[in-house]
């Protein structure tokens, strides 16, 4: 950026490059901000509309089961996808 021999409007289009990448990794977090929170903010809602919604099924075993199977089934059906559906 600061040499001479590039002309002012390739240093701007290298400035809106650099924005545009800025702006879509913001957007990737944000995105990745509301997936976090999604669940938590319907089961509040669902609990407001519906009072016999409990959800203190969450620090039940089952609440904390269920997680963690979820993840793990995730990475084994990750790691064995190319091998499963790769030949076709």
């Amino acid at each position: 950026m600061s040499s001479k021999e590039l002309s002012d409007e390739d240093k701007q289009k290298m400035l809106l490059q650099q924005i545009s990448k800025q702006l879509v990794l913001i957007g990737k977090l944000i995105l990745g901000i509301l997936l976090f929170i999604l669940p938590f903010l319907t089961l509040f809602v669902t609990e407001k509309l519906d009072a016999s919604l409990n959800p203190n099924i969450l620090l039940d075993w089952w609440g904390l089961l269920t997680p963690i199977v979820v993840v793990v089934l995730y990475v084994i059906f990750k790691k064995n996808y190319g091998r499963l559906f790769g030949n076709r």
